[in-house]
């Protein structure tokens, strides 16, 4: 139990970091060396998909799981999920391949706006669901 603890009161402080002026000020990013902002990146990176990606799709599937028509979403619903996905993930590969802090910036950036969509699509799916179980 104190593991589990300990692990979560480091997943806040990593998203404290995360979410101070430093990571979201492009100025700021730049003034802290390219070697401490891609571990700091790469440390958000790495929380993003197993908690947020992983833990959420995994949280979608099991309370839609026994609703009609798969996820209980349309087919478009699922693709703009699937996409999303695609694009954290190919914005994880260049916070990998940056070169610059420039370029760290704009990718970390870029995952925060997906991480920030993927949970807004998830709650219209969860909410909808949540509305069909007690329609129907």
């Amino acid at each position: 139990m104190g593991r589990g603890k300990q692990s979560k009161k480091k997943v806040v402080k990593y998203l404290k970091d995360w979410n101070g002026s430093r990571y979201l000020d492009q100025e700021e990013f730049c003034k802290i060396s390219f070697k401490v902002n891609k571990n700091k990146v790469m440390i958000f990176a790495s929380l993003v998909s197993d908690y947020v990606f992983a833990r959420y799709v995994e949280e979608l599937e099991e309370r839609t799981k026994y609703l009609p028509h798969g996820l209980g979403m349309s087919r478009e619903k699922r693709g703009e999920i699937g996409h999303m996905l695609h694009e954290a993930k190919y914005a994880m590969e260049q916070i990998r391949d940056a070169y610059s802090n420039e370029e760290l910036f704009h990718a970390q950036y870029r995952l925060r706006d997906i991480c920030s969509a993927f949970v807004d699509a998830g709650i219209q799916v969860l909410e909808g669901n949540r509305e069909a179980e007690q329609g129907g």
